[in-house]
C-alpha cells in the first residue's frame, strides 16, 4: 500500500524471453526489426554451435545425427518433415555443443520460430532441402573437424537467412 510503480527499460531489464511477445504487435503483424534481429542471432550462433559441438561430440552425439540424417535422406521431397528434422539436426548440435546458454537461447529460438514454421517453409526451403550440407556437417562433427562444420554451417544458415532478408525487405517495401 502507498508503493510506487517503477517502469522499466525493457531493453536493459527483459531477458530473451520477450523476443516472441515482441514478434507480434497486438494485431497479429510482425515486428520487422524484431524478426531480422532474431535471424541475425541464428546466423551469428549457428556456426559456433557446430564448432563446439565437433570439440565436444559424444558416442551418443554421433548416433543421433547420424540417425537424423538418414531420416532427412528419406524424407527428401517432404518439405514439412525436413523442416522438423532440420530443427531436430540443430537440436542434436546444440546438445552436443553442451553449452547451457546456447541450449537456452536456441530454446527461445525454437519456441518463437515454432509460430512461424509454415510460413517461413518455403522461405527456408533451400535451406532445409540441403540434406548434403547437413550431410557435410554432420560429418564434420563426427571426426571432429570444428573448422569444417563451422564453415559449413555458416554456408547453409546463410541461405536461409538470405531468404529470410530478401522477404523482410520485400514486406518493408510494401506501402
Amino acid at each position: 500500500h502507498g508503493g510506487g510503480t517503477k517502469v522499466l527499460n525493457f531493453r536493459r531489464t527483459a531477458s530473451l524471453d520477450l523476443i516472441s511477445k515482441l514478434l507480434f504487435s497486438a494485431d497479429g503483424t510482425i515486428d520487422l526489426k524484431v524478426a531480422r534481429s532474431v535471424m541475425e542471432m541464428r546466423a551469428a550462433m549457428a556456426p559456433d554451435i557446430a564448432r563446439l559441438c565437433a570439440r565436444r561430440v559424444t558416442p551418443e552425439i554421433k548416433a543421433r545425427l547420424l540417425r537424423c540424417i538418414s531420416n532427412m535422406r528419406n524424407a527428401a521431397g517432404d518439405l514439412p518433415a525436413l523442416q522438423q528434422l532440420a530443427l531436430d539436426f540443430w537440436d542434436i548440435l546444440v546438445s552436443g555443443s553442451d553449452n547451457i546458454a546456447y541450449q537456452l537461447v536456441f530454446n527461445n529460438l525454437r519456441e518463437t520460430y515454432n509460430h512461424l514454421r509454415e510460413p517461413l517453409r518455403h522461405v527456408l526451403a533451400e535451406e532445409l532441402e540441403d540434406v548434403g550440407a547437413y550431410q557435410t556437417i554432420a560429418d564434420a562433427v563426427i571426426r571432429g573437424d570444428d573448422l569444417s562444420a563451422t564453415h559449413v554451417a555458416r554456408a547453409l544458415v546463410d541461405k536461409g537467412t538470405q531468404g529470410i532478408f530478401e522477404l523482410l525487405a520485400a514486406i518493408e517495401e510494401r506501402p
